[in-house]
């Protein structure tokens, strides 16, 4: 039974990479600010800072799939 599980498992592991087909997306260059000293440096996000569209759709599908049995 376990073997079964095992194979099933990496059969549904493999089609789920395999059906990945986003682009590589690059980060952007590196930065040169100096290490925050402050509360205000340390919550302000970058202002180059940019979510890939295809982490926001995963995280997106995430909290769907988490939330959708605590709404109904």
């Amino acid at each position: 039974m376990k073997p079964a599980i095992l194979a099933f498992g990496l059969l549904g592991t493999a089609a789920l990479v395999g059906c990945n087909n986003d682009k590589v997306e690059t980060s952007a260059a590196p930065s040169t600010k100096p290490a925050a000293t402050t509360f205000q440096d340390l919550s302000q996000p970058q202002a180059n800072a940019a979510m890939p569209l295809s982490y926001a759709k995963v995280i997106a599908a995430q909290a769907y799939v988490w939330a959708w049995p605590m709404v109904n």
